[in-house]
């Protein structure tokens, strides 16, 4: 297989897809052409673990999807013959895309899809404008929307249950195993082009050797007798009030498409945000703790914390009835970040039937 046979509006889709978001940088996507359509698939090798219908995985696959939607458009595509999937029962494939009529010219990747980024950096506490706000507050897909909380009680209030949610997080193996995974830590792990690298997580002096050292669970478990579970949580939580508001993405429904569907929402409204220059800081260990304890997955030694911490969730958003699907810490940096890298184009897309 040559990849110079690979047209110009598959390297461009993958392209724009490539950089969408995920869970700790996971990518755990590939993209297959056979000749004559684009698939865009779960692949087992970065998201075994997760499933194809774990939360996060569904929100990673939103985000791309917005990235080739909002692509083709900037390119005058016609969407209107793809193909949009919701796997179930062990299904992968999302999205299937037919060859367009005509190949593309030289299109640029749009400048939004390019410049979007995350930032565990300091941000600034100044309260956007209320024109930000209404801007934002006007982001809905389906009946999923979001939320804007840019008053410092609410903001507060907003830290306390992260940091409960941070709490049942740093003691919950298999959580721990997860990110531990994702961690990259020399120049060599990082050029793979996946997970976290260790210098955009806004580590403080030793930070980096701490995060190295408790990357091991026994070491976790054992530290987390004397409390280290507790500073952590207050670490993260703390992070949290350096922010111009807090952002909440919303819904009733509670299935796959909708995970999908609030993580087009997420990718349309970070593009926005950062095309305001404004600094954009993902949170979803809350709405993956009430999953979790939704689903059976809170471990049982933890589970009346949990439940109490979906008490106190509902009480603040004073709804019963809605999942929260993601919160975003939103504000003007006070330094520019490294960025991530992704993962090469030879490595997710794979081309059969040449």
């Amino acid at each position: 297989m040559k990849t110079a046979y690979v047209p110009h509006w598959i390297s461009y889709l993958v392209e724009a897809g490539r950089l969408a978001p995920s869970a700790d940088n996971s990518q755990p996507w590939r993209f297959v052409f056979d000749g004559q359509r684009l698939a865009l698939e779960f692949d087992e090798t970065r998201g075994g673990e997760l499933g194809s219908d774990h939360p996060a995985v569904l929100m990673a696959f939103g985000t791309v999807i917005e990235n080739l939607v909002q692509a083709a458009q900037h390119a005058d595509m016609d969407t209107h013959s793809w193909e949009f999937l919701i796997p179930t029962n062990g299904q992968r494939c999302f999205l299937k895309i037919p060859a367009p009529t005509r190949d593309l010219e030289a299109v640029e990747i749009p400048k939004t899809s390019r410049k979007r980024h995350t930032n565990r950096g300091k941000f600034a506490r100044t309260p956007l404008s209320n024109e930000i706000i209404s801007e934002i507050a006007q982001h809905q897909e389906g009946d999923i929307r979001v939320l804007v909380f840019s008053d410092p009680t609410a903001i507060r209030r907003l830290a306390r249950l992260i940091r409960f949610a941070y709490e049942l997080r740093f003691q919950t193996k298999e959580v721990h195993r997860w990110l531990a995974q994702s961690l990259r830590f020399t120049e060599t792990e990082i050029a793979r082009g996946d997970g976290l690298d260790v210098n955009t997580l806004n580590l403080p002096p030793g930070g980096k050797a701490l995060s190295k050292f408790l990357a091991d669970w026994r070491r976790m478990a054992w530290l987390n007798r004397f409390g280290a579970y507790k500073f952590l949580a207050w670490v993260e939580a703390t992070q949290f009030t350096q922010a111009g508001a807090g952002v909440a993405i919303v819904g009733q429904d509670r299935g796959n498409a909708a995970w999908l569907n609030a993580g087009r929402l997420l990718e349309r409204l970070w593009l926005s945000l950062n095309a305001h220059n404004l600094a954009v800081h993902p949170y979803f260990v809350l709405a993956d703790q009430l999953h979790r304890l939704e689903t059976g997955h809170t471990p049982p030694s933890l589970r009346l914390d949990a439940e109490r911490l979906t008490q106190q969730t509902r009480e603040f958003f004073d709804s019963s009835d809605e999942t929260l699907f993601m919160l975003l810490r939103v504000g003007k940096a006070k330094k520019p970040v490294r960025r991530s890298r992704r993962l090469p184009l030879g490595t997710i897309l794979v081309l059969t039937g040449w």
